[in-house]
């Protein structure tokens, strides 16, 4: 049995495109195609992965999920990014289709041996479901959410793009609502750097976190998602990105600031819904507002005895560091062991580098609490 990944990659320019094909074919992908159509360039990639004689699809589960990662920094070395992927059957296209830029009918990926295990799911730590079972209901504000800000799939960003798919929200393929946030946080680690992908979905992350349509879970999981925006934390998705100037022009680091401005212009209104927010909500909400904390201080720092943490347990360390800069304090990350302490001025690196560390500790317990 083999099964085919079809993955889809857009690239800055024709050139970049050519390069992330012939890489491709290198690797061990049966077909690349370029497909013709306004905008940037569109590569359609195939790859056949062999299941092991005698074991069922499943147990290849694991390293397809890390294929994703290693497809996506593939692009990215080229300029690009990942924009979607899907199962499909392992075949090519006819030889003289348009634009087919590498085909080997027969070629397989190789798979390491042993194949890796599926990590254990998260237990959740929130009591109670925080998605409940209305998912047509949820799936269709957020929907409307994307036809407000971005008109058409052409307009919006890629990851997002699958939102505005006149049929969805009518059809309701989702069992329940946390399939649906699972599937949309998996597009999200993606957004396009090109055009701004990720910087134009801060709008609608934004709105989703305040509507009161969505379920608690959603709306923490909109929260963690600017969170990650605004410390780039899903470059970590694709490891061979590099930290500046690349081929097509793409600028890692001016990117990262560009994106992280974004979400702030949001916070202090977001900073608004704290007593509308669930819990975990507004441990996010907290974790956001040490980057502006002229514009979010006065609100959040009376309230962070809320937050549902425990002296001395997970999560007290990086609540001092939350309020230290919502007081205008710079203090040191904590190392394991080690309390935080005012070591300088707010705009010091060592502010800086505490709000990453927040911001990371914070989306870190919001993923494993939501299970998403």
């Amino acid at each position: 049995m083999v099964i085919g990944v079809a993955y889809l990659l857009v690239m800055p320019g024709e050139s970049a495109a050519r390069g992330a094909a012939a890489e491709s074919g290198r690797r061990g992908f049966r077909s690349v195609r370029l497909e013709a159509g306004p905008g940037f360039p569109r590569l359609s990639a195939l790859a056949a992965y062999p299941v092991p004689e005698g074991r069922p699809p499943e147990v290849l589960d694991a390293h397809l999920a890390a294929e994703r990662g290693r497809v996506a920094a593939l692009a990215r070395e080229y300029g690009g990014t990942l924009a979607a992927w899907a199962h499909g059957p392992a075949a090519v296209p006819d030889e003289g289709a348009d634009r087919l830029l590498h085909v080997a009918p027969e070629a397989l990926m190789a798979l390491p041996d042993p194949l890796p295990e599926a990590e254990a799911r998260p237990r959740r730590r929130w009591k109670g479901d925080p998605f409940g079972a209305a998912a047509p209901a949820e799936v269709r504000a957020v929907v409307e959410v994307a036809r407000r800000l971005y008109g058409t799939p052409e307009a919006a960003p890629a990851g997002l793009a699958h939102l505005l798919d006149p049929g969805l929200a009518e059809e309701d393929p989702y069992p329940d609502t946390r399939s649906f946030w699972e599937e949309l946080t998996v597009c999200v680690q993606h957004l396009p750097a090109l055009g701004g992908g990720g910087i134009r979905a801060v709008a609608f992350h934004a709105e989703v976190a305040a509507s009161p349509a969505v379920s608690p879970g959603g709306r923490t999981v909109a929260l963690r998602e600017l969170l990650a925006a605004a410390a780039d934390l899903h470059a970590g998705t694709v490891p061979a990105a590099p930290a500046g100037p690349v081929p097509g022009g793409f600028d890692r680091v001016g990117y990262a600031a560009e994106l992280r401005a974004a979400v702030v212009t949001r916070v202090p209104g977001l900073v608004r819904t704290w007593d509308a927010q669930p819990l975990p909500a507004r441990y996010a909400l907290a974790a956001l507002a040490t980057f502006v904390p002229p514009a979010t201080a006065e609100v959040v720092l009376p309230r962070l005895g809320e937050l549902p943490v425990r002296p001395g347990g997970p999560g007290s360390a990086e609540l001092r560091l939350i309020g230290a800069l919502l007081r205008g304090e710079s203090p040191d990350p904590p190392g394991p062991g080690s309390p935080a302490g005012p070591v300088g001025p707010a705009g010091s690196p060592g502010a800086d580098a505490a709000r990453l560390s927040v911001a990371a500790a914070v989306a870190g317990e919001l993923t494993s609490g939501l299970g998403v």
